[in-house]
């Protein structure tokens, strides 16, 4: 296996850990070769001209979508290790967020326990003027947006309290929602604007499962929307979702898509796997099973019930 680590996720953690992740993987028979990377298009092409049948990339969950990218089209199995704050990918993988923990189980299974938890998973492409990326889990615009800006520039390192942070200094500095025109599958719409994310996974913040039945097996994307409201309902019911974790609101909708189109307003910020993909306008299509990985399987650990529309 070639792992590939990065140098800055998370302020370091990831670095920090590599060295008791190589340890547990060579103690399990593994042939470990490190590669520790600082830039996207470092892991991108590393990753992409890796002759090793595993490539293993531990750092965020950003990190992971640039070795992702590498493979996307390519032979051979990523194998994700968590090594960044808020971990959303390998949680939905069922990985956990313990890179030791993971390489351990690694380190413990047989061949007939890795062909079961080799599978294909779903990556979305994102299109804008910035370019072509490749997204794993949620794009997210409005607030969501904002909490992943302002809380990966912040001190903390625990996903889910920079991601509280980044969403309370983004009311405290007067977040203005602005509504999305957009099209699904070609068909016209109007996004709220407050809380607006695409998902692969369902996972997002660090730890919220806001919607259990997205896959990134299935070749579907859901578009999670906060529909129009007043600042005054809007408030109360995003400080619930963002901070205490309850998303149970009939406001809150699914639609579900392969392409999903963003035009206006000109300019406005998207993240994708808490880094950012581009300014709209941009395009996301689903890349069905786009490239194989090994993960023990989906973990579901918070269920919320949200009205889905077709």
């Amino acid at each position: 296996m070639t792992l590939l680590v990065s140098s800055v996720s998370a302020r370091g953690r990831a670095l920090r850990l590599g060295r008791d992740v190589v340890a547990a993987l060579r103690a399990g028979g593994w042939e470990v070769h490190v590669r520790v990377t600082s830039t996207a298009s470092d892991v991108e092409e590393l990753s992409r001209t890796c002759s090793d049948y595993y490539i293993g990339a531990l750092g965020g969950d950003g990190y992971l979508a640039s070795a992702a990218t590498g493979r996307v089209g390519h032979e051979g199995v990523l194998v994700p290790f968590p090594g960044g704050r808020g971990n959303d990918l390998c949680r939905y993988l069922g990985i956990g967020v313990d890179p030791v923990a993971w390489a351990q189980q690694l380190a413990e299974a047989d061949r007939a326990t890795m062909d079961r938890w080799t599978g294909p998973l779903d990556a979305v492409e994102v299109t804008s003027g910035e370019g072509t990326k490749t997204a794993l889990g949620i794009i997210s615009l409005g607030i969501d947006a904002t909490a992943n800006w302002v809380g990966n520039h912040s001190w903390l390192r625990s996903g889910p309290l920079a991601y509280a942070w980044g969403a309370l200094v983004g009311f405290a500095g007067g977040f203005k929602p602005a509504p999305i025109e957009a099209r699904v599958d070609g068909r016209a719409t109007e996004l709220g604007g407050w809380l607006t994310s695409v998902s692969n996974t369902g996972w997002f913040g660090g730890g919220v499962n806001i919607l259990p039945q997205s896959r990134a097996d299935d070749g579907i994307l859901e578009i999670i929307n906060v529909e129009k409201m007043s600042r005054l309902r809007a408030l109360p019911l995003l400080g619930r979702a963002l901070v205490a974790r309850q998303i149970d609101h009939p406001m809150i909708t699914v639609k579900t898509g392969r392409k999903i189109e963003m035009m206006r307003p000109v300019g406005l910020r998207a993240l994708a796997d808490g880094d950012v993909v581009g300014h709209l306008p941009l395009s996301m299509r689903v890349i069905p099973d786009a490239l194989t990985v090994v993960a023990p399987g989906q973990q579901v650990e918070r269920t919320v019930d949200i009205r889905t529309e077709k």
